[in-house]
């Protein structure tokens, strides 16, 4: 079947001049019908054609208008496997994108998170657990008082941290206030190496010193 529109051969007055044209006055023609105008005519029609596109290929869309679809494309038609694989590959890809990326920024630490992080690591190592309410200033001070022999350091390092932390990023000296903490925390880290492995020597018997012998 071909649909066939014989308006413009019966009356072509209505096609060319419009409705409101084509009937007499006293005519009962809606009020959007009388109006005439050449942009309301030109968007009816936009609106007719857009109409008519998405019932093509949105509603009627079938199994030969897919077929087609793949020909101008120039590809075969894809098995059902092979339109499943896409699919979950677009998925998989998309739920990366959404799941991955903020996962991938909170995990992106600055340099100066990434120093205070390498400390608590440290203080971990040697079973110093923050608690879950307690400040870093706090944390520190409990760290001096465990070792009380790296106290000034440990302070030394509160401040640091605490200027990388509350200085403006344009700062001048900020480069020289985080290799002082990098300075420290190296430092930090051998003396309590070599803390402990004398502690290891000393708990051994016959390894410690005797000043009687």
């Amino acid at each position: 079947w071909k649909r066939f529109d014989p308006t413009g051969a019966v009356a072509p007055q209505r096609v060319q001049q419009g409705l409101s044209a084509a009937l007499p006055d006293d005519s009962l023609v809606p009020r959007l019908a009388r109006l005439n105008s050449g942009w309301i005519r030109d968007a009816r029609m936009r609106w007719d054609a857009l109409n008519h596109q998405w019932q093509r290929l949105v509603i009627d869309f079938d199994d030969d208008s897919q077929d087609l679809l793949w020909q101008r494309l120039g590809f075969d038609k894809p098995a059902l496997w092979q339109l499943t694989a896409l699919l979950l590959a677009v998925a998989g890809l998309w739920c990366t994108a959404i799941l991955g990326l903020p996962r991938y920024r909170r995990s992106k630490a600055t340099r100066d998170e990434q120093l205070w992080s390498e400390l608590y690591r440290l203080m971990l190592s040697r079973k110093l657990v923050r608690a879950p309410a307690e400040s870093s200033a706090e944390y520190l001070r409990r760290a001096q008082a465990r070792w009380p022999q790296q106290a000034q350091r440990l302070q030394r390092l509160q401040a640091g941290f605490e200027l990388l932390r509350f200085q403006h990023p344009d700062t001048a000296g900020r480069t020289s206030v985080r290799k002082a903490v990098k300075r420290d925390l190296r430092r930090l880290r051998v003396s309590l190496l070599l803390e402990r492995g004398q502690a290891r020597l000393t708990a051994k018997p016959g390894i410690g010193f005797d000043p009687g012998a």
